[in-house]
């Protein structure tokens, strides 16, 4: 949530941290994913998103897709 509020740096660190606590978690790395995207990493992001789609189903999915898109066709 505070990825979305504006506070993308704070809730990174915090989703970065639930990631080691919960490293195949899909909707944990989404939202890192979209985290790091609304602070310029980009590249990173759209690692993470990648190994999303590689994963299978999510509940995320639609959307990892939809910023996947998005950050490709940034870069």
């Amino acid at each position: 949530m505070l990825v979305h509020a504006g506070e993308a740096r704070e809730g990174v660190g915090i989703l970065r941290n639930a990631l080691t606590r919960a490293p195949k978690d899909a909707t944990i790395r989404y939202h890192l994913a979209a985290g790091l995207a609304r602070l310029g990493e980009e590249a990173e992001a759209l690692t993470l998103l990648q190994d999303l789609n590689d994963s299978g189903h999510f509940p995320d999915q639609a959307a990892a897709e939809e910023l996947r898109q998005q950050l490709r066709g940034a870069l």
